[in-house]
This record gives structure tokens, sequence and C-alpha cells, in this order.
């Protein structure tokens, strides 16, 4: 496989198949066949190697920390992004780093060109960490503090980040006690940037909600309308069956005449 830098080689992370070897910290093994199927950046790599590199048959990373790599193999070996496998991988990490190596190991993924896993990736980052009760202000403030360490580990300049980036500020501005966030967002440490997308999403969950009014306001008249017409049609029809009984009894006082 090819090097990818030979600077600081005491980060270096190295893929092997199927001896193994060890390089700079870390070294990890992995199926070679696994790790192609599910990355486009391996399957491409692979294909272009030189036969001296297949023959060393490594990469070196010197620029991804081992745990967030660490993870996104197991995520590809298990094929799976599932609660129960996050938690495994987050539950000893710091309060308001959960969120952020779960971001971490998706731009690993994003990286990697894993499709797949950073879709899966997106949707857990997008809805993690609302797992518990925020009746009072410590654990409110936890919650932003939590979302905002996530938000700011994104690359404001790389497009796909930025749009999961929004996601996450969205899916908070949705599941947020809205009664409370004035008080979370007089935080002192909340960045400039990370007000103005809260601010973002907050004006789009306003519009959309009263988009979401005015069509149910719609319909709601729509409703009735039928509802009326539907009454009036009732009306009509009481009225012809009552001219109808009359007509019967007409007819039955002639037949006895």
């Amino acid at each position: 496989m090819a090097n990818q830098s030979q600077q600081d080689t005491n980060l270096g992370l190295v893929f092997l198949k199927p001896q193994v070897s060890f390089c700079g910290d870390k070294t990890f093994v992995f199926n070679k066949a696994i790790l192609t199927q599910h990355s486009e950046f391996f399957a491409t790599g692979l294909k272009d190697a030189t036969a001296a590199e297949c023959e060393a048959n490594t990469i070196t990373f010197n620029d991804i920390e081992p745990e967030h790599l660490d993870a996104y193999l197991q995520f590809v070996y298990c094929r799976s992004v599932s609660e129960s496998l996050l938690k495994e991988r987050i539950e000893a990490l710091g309060e308001h780093k959960k969120l952020v190596f779960l971001v971490k190991v998706w731009q690993v993924s994003d990286r990697f060109q894993s499709k797949a896993l950073c879709t899966a990736l997106g949707a857990q980052i997008a809805k993690l960490g609302y797992d518990r009760e925020y009746s009072n202000q410590n654990d409110r403030e936890w919650w932003v503090n939590n979302v905002k360490a996530a938000f700011e580990a994104f690359d404001e300049h790389a497009d796909s980040q930025v749009k999961l980036r929004g996601q996450v500020v969205k899916q908070f501005i949705l599941d947020f006690p809205s009664e409370h966030l004035h008080s979370v967002l007089g935080l002192a440490d909340l960045s400039p940037a990370f007000i103005r997308e809260l601010w973002k999403a907050l004006s789009a969950h306003a519009f959309d909600t009263e988009n979401q009014l005015r069509d149910t306001k719609t319909r709601a008249q729509n409703h009735l309308q039928r509802i009326m017409t539907l009454e009036r049609d009732i009306q009509d029809w009481r009225k012809r069956v009552g001219e109808l009984e009359d007509q019967v009894a007409e007819l039955e006082e002639d037949r006895d005449y």
C-alpha cells in the first residue's frame, strides 16, 4: 500500500495483512478485502499501489488519532453503528467528548470515502446525547456544551461537514425544551458561530412551524367547508325524504278511495 506521509512517525498508524508489524505507536491488523469493500479510498489506493508497496502491505497515517481509526475499523468490520456499539465506544469518555469523538470518527470515514458508514454515523451524531432528563440548569448546560463541542469539531471549510454540523444543531433545537433555551444561550463560553447556527436553526424551525400551522388551518377550513356541505346535503336529503313520504301518503289515500 502507498505511504501517505513520512512526517511525525511517532504517530504512525498502520494497516497490515496478514502478518503483524509495528510502525510508530500503534499497529492495526485488518482484512484487505473488507477494507476495500467499504472504502473507495482504499480500493483506489490498493489498485494504484506499486509492486513494492503491495509487497510491504502497509499504509502509514500520521495525522489520525489511534482511537478514531480503531473505532472506524470496528464499525467497518461489524458493518454496524448500533446504539449499543456506540455506547461501548464512548462510555468512558468525558461528558463533552462523546459527540466530538463520533465527529472525529465520521471525519475519518469521510476521508476514506466510506459512504454508508458516514450516513450511519451522521444519523447517530444528529440524535446522540439526549438520553437523560434535563430538568435542571446544570443538565441543560451539559447538553448545550456537548452539542457545542461537537459543532466546533467539524471543519467549517468542508461542505459535507458544514451540512452535518447544521443537522446536529437542528436536532438540538428540535429536542431541547424551548422554554429553557434562553437560559442556556447566556452561557459565556458559547462561540458567535455556534450562536448564529442556533438562531439559524431556531428561525428555520419557527418558519416550518408557521407553515405547518397555516397548512393545518387550511385543512381545518377545508374540513369545515366539507362538513357544512355535508350538512346541507343531509338537509336536502331529509327534505326529499319528507316530500317522498308525503307523496306516498297521498298515493295511499287515493288508493283507499
